[in-house]
């Protein structure tokens, strides 16, 4: 049976065998500008290579500790890349807010954990010296974590490249080992229309059955064109096991709501393993699996109908 968590939502969180939790608003804003969602897994076959079978799920390989920065002061790490999201504007790109969210699975944490540690981790930007983040808990039991830090002063710029470093994920074979990190990034430049941009966090568990996960308290802006985008991240999506959704129900769907299909995820197959973006899957990150073996992140469009 295929069975996640939901993280972030708008951003979505989800994660399996846990007890649901409400999606709370951490942060809104209304500006001119937009939002970005990078990320990557701490999980793979090898330290350094990519993993690209999307025919295999975690349960059936031997996972260990990706490692990427070259320092031997960390023992797991990987990065995500950032480009200017308007090169050659005359305006500039003014970072308002960035949260960094981490997370792992076990189905029964292995006693090679340090469990004290879930919520520390290290981030640096582009060559910089790493820093030490402390994590808020959002969910911490016997089969998952999530924790979430502000790190809006760590970032100098909006393009840049990003790494995390130290997750204390499961290394080994076992069904539900999976972890990674999702970095949230809310940008101003002037010669884009204004959005209200509304952060809402918690988590679900999918598996089996259908959940819903209510959301309130957002605003459009007072003239033009609602664009909506939906960013979220979740654990334990497999790549080859299908049957899982995302339905949006508003007062324009009905109560059937519409399924949402965005480049790089399907209808029956929404939570995959990958990380995508607005143009489909996002592989500027390093590595840069094809398959992250049980931990999604993502941005899409909502079509406005």
């Amino acid at each position: 049976m295929k069975k996640f968590l939901l993280l972030q939502c708008f951003l979505l969180l989800l994660v399996a065998n846990a007890t649901a939790q409400n999606f709370n608003r951490r942060y809104q804003t209304t500006l001119r500008g937009d939002m970005i969602v990078v990320g990557n897994t701490v999980l793979g076959t090898h330290r350094t290579n990519n993993f690209d079978d999307r025919n295999t799920v975690n349960g059936e390989v031997r996972q260990v500790w990706v490692d990427i920065d070259d320092d031997r002061s960390t023992f797991n790490s990987s990065s995500a890349n950032v480009k200017d999201p308007n090169p050659g504007s005359s305006c500039a790109r003014t970072v308002k807010k960035a949260y960094l969210y981490w997370a792992a699975s076990s189905w029964g944490w292995p006693n090679n954990l340090d469990k004290s540690k879930f919520n520390e981790v290290k981030f640096k930007v582009d060559n910089g010296n790493y820093h030490s983040i402390v994590g808020q808990e959002i969910l911490n039991d016997s089969n998952a974590y999530i924790y979430v830090a502000d790190v809006t002063d760590k970032l100098t710029g909006v393009a840049g490249t990003y790494t995390v470093a130290d997750i204390e994920a499961p290394e080994g074979v076992s069904t539900g080992y999976a972890g990674g990190w999702t970095l949230f990034i809310v940008y101003e430049d002037l010669t884009k229309p204004a959005r209200n941009i509304t952060l809402f966090d918690g988590y679900a568990e999918i598996g089996g059955n259908t959940k819903d996960i209510h959301v309130s308290g957002f605003k459009t802006v007072a003239t033009g064109p609602v664009k909506a985008k939906i960013a979220f991240s979740a654990l334990e999506g497999d790549a080859r096991y299908t049957g899982d959704q995302l339905i949006l129900v508003t007062n324009k769907t009905g109560p059937s709501g519409s399924t949402l299909q965005p480049k790089g995820r399907s209808t029956y197959n929404f939570f995959n393993s990958t990380i995508t973006n607005e143009n489909g899957e996002n592989l500027d990150r390093n590595p840069a699996s094809r398959n992250l073996l049980g931990y999604d992140a993502g941005i899409f469009d909502v079509p406005n109908n």
